[in-house]
């Protein structure tokens, strides 16, 4: 067996397959955590009894609606409760997307 070729090509492989490997599962873990922490922030709300969002409202739903946005990547303004033309555009975004 030509032991030249195990070591510049198959060795180098191996190692990198099973570090990629062994990220899969931690990545997963931490998705599914930040789906966990996004549901529970949202669970008090049902669709009959969500309170209607537009732009000027105030209060721990909109901050509920910004912090799940910021989670998702759409959001990067200050989680302050109110329903402003950052909060109006990332919500459009996410719509959008």
């Amino acid at each position: 067996m030509n032991t030249r070729f195990m070591r510049s090509k198959i060795l180098p492989l191996g190692l990198i397959s099973a570090l990629f490997l062994g990220m899969l599962p931690f990545t997963a873990a931490k998705a599914q955590s930040n789906n966990a922490q996004i549901t529970g922030r949202l669970s008090k709300y049902s669709p009959v009894k969500a309170p209607f969002l537009k732009p000027g409202s105030r209060g721990q739903p909109v901050r509920d609606v910004q912090v799940v946005l910021r989670s998702l990547g759409f959001y990067n303004g200050a989680i302050d409760g109110i329903y402003g033309p950052r909060t109006a555009t990332a919500v459009a975004t996410f719509q959008r997307s």
